[in-house]
């Protein structure tokens, strides 16, 4: 992981090319990049691996003292994490106490490993506010994905949680304390 300087506490992403735009389809409507009104928050574009994200953050957690952070976890961090493309999942993760995950338009959570899983206990996952648009939501579309929800909120996305027909719906699994919104209010 290269030397960073961790005294500005804000990140445009050092994993990608810092650009956000979506290239995955054609749009009249272009996307939309957030960047947090809370300038200290950790704000990432267009695509970070779970891997990529566990190495950063144990690296940012280890150098200001902030949060608790694993290869494979986040926890009791209070800090805003703003995620503009897609986290993709390439091995389980979890985020523990992690009340401050922010979602630019169309960025997604998706899974792109077989067996993975990931959990979220005590945080909350809610569109940016930048925009006004909402977030593609979580995404298993592979063998045996599970997603665990507990105590959490998953808020103004297109769809919370969405596996596809052929996917093992069986082993999606959903704690039944979380609270999930998958739409905006019309008002938006």
């Amino acid at each position: 992981i290269p030397k960073r300087d961790w005294s500005s506490d804000v990140c445009s992403s050092d994993l990608n090319d810092g650009q956000c735009t979506d290239t995955s389809y054609i749009s009249l409507d272009p996307v939309v990049c957030c960047a947090s009104s809370d300038t200290a928050a950790l704000t990432f574009g267009n695509y970070i691996t779970a891997k990529q994200f566990g190495l950063y953050m144990q690296a940012y957690c280890s150098a200001t003292g902030i949060g608790t952070a694993g290869a494979q976890s986040l926890s009791n961090f209070n800090k805003e994490i703003v995620f503009n493309g897609t986290f993709a999942m390439d091995r389980s993760y979890t985020f523990y106490n992690c009340p401050k995950i922010r979602f630019g338009e169309r960025a997604e959570i998706k899974f792109i490993a077989n067996a993975a899983t990931l959990n979220i206990a005590k945080c909350s996952l809610t569109a940016a506010s930048c925009s006004g648009k909402m977030w593609s939501g979580i995404k298993g579309n592979l063998y045996n994905v599970i997603v665990n929800v507990d105590s959490s909120t998953i808020s103004g996305a297109e769809t919370a949680i969405e596996v596809q027909d052929d996917a093992d719906r069986k082993s999606t699994r959903l704690n039944s304390s979380h609270v999930s919104e998958s739409r905006m209010p019309s008002s938006a």
